[in-house]
């Protein structure tokens, strides 16, 4: 209830009075009252006019989809959603939905993760007020072979909305967003499907964006960042909007076959071009340099002998000297 009721005063930016909200909800105009005093404690300033009714005057910096609409510019995607201050993981409750078709581009965010998870089931810090935690549902009309693009048009998209705000970044693939070397984001793709039919798509993305307490630092286990230290004035309205945009796009050009230009993109932000890596698959090691981006966006290794191929999966890219794990997460 208190959803839709601020989802009212955004869309409208001026006074709603009482009875057109209590209208629209089927409520009393008491019980409105009532969710208006809650949300004033809970950050929101709602100014109260006896004849004009309430008008939302400044909300909270948190990543609900019905606080997006003065900054969104997509067609779909984060226009329908859910929010909640803490969950299990975004992802989890993202594949619920799906099984139960909400529409496309419906969005899950979070103020907190309890469960947060990235690739090859590792954990996902996800403090409450200290990051952006979101999930997007996809009905992608593709083979299930073709979908582990989506994490790369993901990568790539964050990547973009990231320099329009001033910070130069690099993708670690497939999932990863680097600052200075630093992982500041993880992308998290998981699919239903039967046999060559896609079922759905979840998109998953957390990014840091407050400085990160040193116990929560030790907790990585690689060096991390924060979006806040390297750009001050951020909003995780703005940046989410900023994103969904950038990604809708990507992901329509997708789904019509245009992925050539996007791995152009793609690569010409990769991290580690060139240089001498280790690929652990299972219990197999497979050293080399970091030598391309295949056109299905797969991994190219060159041993100096052979060229060989790895899809995204079950695979840990390292850096060769030392063996240090720069592509887990």
């Amino acid at each position: 209830m208190k959803d839709e009721i601020i989802s009212m005063l955004v869309k409208s930016q001026d006074y709603v009075s009482g009875e057109e909200i209590s209208q629209k909800l089927g409520v009393t105009r008491t019980a409105i009252w009532k969710h208006i005093k809650e949300l004033k404690r809970e950050g929101y300033k709602i100014t109260a006019h006896p004849r004009k009714g309430y008008k939302l005057e400044h909300y909270p910096d948190i990543p609900a989809y019905y606080l997006l609409k003065p900054f969104l510019k997509t067609s779909y995607l984060g226009h329908t959603g859910e929010y909640h201050d803490l969950i299990g993981s975004t992802n989890d409750r993202a594949k619920e939905l799906a099984a139960s078709k909400v529409p496309e581009g419906f969005l899950v965010s979070a103020n907190g993760q309890t469960a947060g998870r990235g690739r090859l089931g590792r954990s996902w810090n996800s403090p409450s007020g200290q990051g952006l935690y979101f999930s997007l549902v996809l009905y992608p009309n593709l083979p299930p072979v073709e979908l582990p693009g989506l994490t790369l048009l993901a990568g790539l998209a964050l990547a973009q909305t990231l320099e329009v705000l001033g910070v130069n970044v690099q993708i670690k693939w497939p999932n990863d967003l680097l600052i200075n070397g630093r992982k500041v984001a993880g992308i998290l793709t998981e699919i239903a499907a039967e046999a060559e039919r896609t079922i759905y798509a979840v998109v998953g993305i957390g990014i840091n964006i407050e400085p990160l307490a040193e116990e929560v630092k030790s907790s990585f286990a690689y060096p991390a960042t924060a979006l806040k230290e390297h750009l001050p004035e951020v909003s995780r309205q703005s940046l989410l909007a900023l994103f969904l945009e950038r990604f809708e796009k990507l992901y329509e050009e997708f789904k019509k076959g245009e992925f050539s230009w996007s791995l152009t993109e793609y690569k010409r932000r990769m991290a580690f071009l060139g240089e001498e890596v280790m690929i652990i698959t299972g219990d197999r090691e497979y050293r080399g340099v970091l030598h391309d981006l295949g056109e299905d966006g797969s991994l190219i290794i060159n041993d100096g002998k052979t060229i060989k191929r790895f899809a995204a999966g079950e695979i840990s890219l390292r850096r060769k000297e030392e063996g240090e794990d720069v592509f887990s997460g």
